[in-house]
């Protein structure tokens, strides 16, 4: 691994342990991409870099065999990414997207009004790059993720709310360029939601790109197995500079065990959790959508 160029001063055995890529350097912000595995045994030692724009992987042995290579597009494989490296097993592969190969279009008028009767206009939809695109003879939402304003995942979005996702992306959160450098960052469930933030007047928000969980986990991960929440450690960078973090996550249960899980990972010192208001003399408002459209049908 020395010849490769990884720093391997202070490595321990059997555990994954995260380091610059002597490929790509991080980056402009030096980022801690390089996830590297050690068998206790010594037998056997991998490498990934899980930047969109790397993607640098191998392996090698005691006997000084090795074998390192830039990943490449895999537009074929539908399985669900694992970025998570294991010893003795084949290093899966982080797609770099490119926007031709995606096929996206601008969004027709059903769509457009889609999206204006939930409040949410044509210019916050462009400035988002939001899109469509043809699948499975349909035509769904994309909803683009970027960093740095460059493509690194998509997310489809059927009017019926069925969800898909590019396989094998690195996972970040939606809308990153927005909180680069923010000092109050708020964090919401979905992509509608951030587009209803911004709507608002809210435009250092950030959505998860997965969903809730249907409970609070029992114990905390270690970050390198942490593949539910891989997206927080991939904008670990956007994030630590944050003062005040905002988890305006839906109402429901799932909703307020990742504003949980959420706030375990960032730090409860910093963390703040929105309660919605009522919509009627019972229930509460869902989302940051809820609230949004309830407001704009009372004025």
């Amino acid at each position: 691994m020395k010849k490769e160029g990884i720093d391997m001063s202070q490595w321990r055995l059997g555990t994954f342990q995260r380091t610059i890529c002597p490929q790509c350097e991080g980056g402009s912000t030096e980022e801690r991409s390089l996830s590297v595995f050690i068998r206790e045994d010594g037998t056997h030692g991998n490498w990934t870099c899980f930047r969109a724009n790397c993607g640098w992987k191998g392996y090698t042995q005691p006997d000084g065999v090795s074998k390192a290579y830039q990943a490449k597009k895999d537009p074929g494989n539908e399985n669900e990414s694992d970025q998570e490296v294991k010893a003795n097993q084949p290093v899966k592969v982080i797609r770099k997207l490119r926007e031709e190969d995606l096929r996206l279009e601008p969004l027709c008028d059903e769509l457009v009004t889609y999206f204006s009767e939930r409040m949410i206009s044509a210019k916050t939809l462009r400035r988002n790059n939001v899109s469509q695109r043809k699948r499975n003879n349909k035509i769904v939402i994309a909803f683009t993720y970027r960093r740095d304003k460059v493509l690194v995942g998509c997310k489809y979005r059927e009017v019926s709310k069925k969800f898909s996702q590019e396989a094998n992306t690195e996972k970040i959160l939606y809308g990153l360029d927005d909180i680069k450098q923010a000092r109050d960052i708020i964090i919401v469930e979905g992509e509608i939601d951030k587009l209803s933030m911004e709507e608002a007047g809210y435009r250092n928000c950030v959505s998860v790109p997965d969903g809730a969980p249907a409970q609070v986990s029992n114990k905390l991960p270690d970050k390198d197995h942490d593949k539910k929440y891989s997206y927080l450690w991939n904008c670990k960078e956007y994030l630590d500079p944050a003062s005040r973090i905002i988890l305006a996550t839906d109402a429901d249960p799932p909703g307020q065990a990742l504003a949980e899980e959420l706030a375990r990972r960032l730090g409860k010192e910093r963390c703040w959790r929105v309660k919605w208001p009522k919509k009627n003399e019972t229930e509460f408002c869902k989302d940051a959508n809820e609230v949004f459209y309830g407001m704009h049908m009372q004025l």
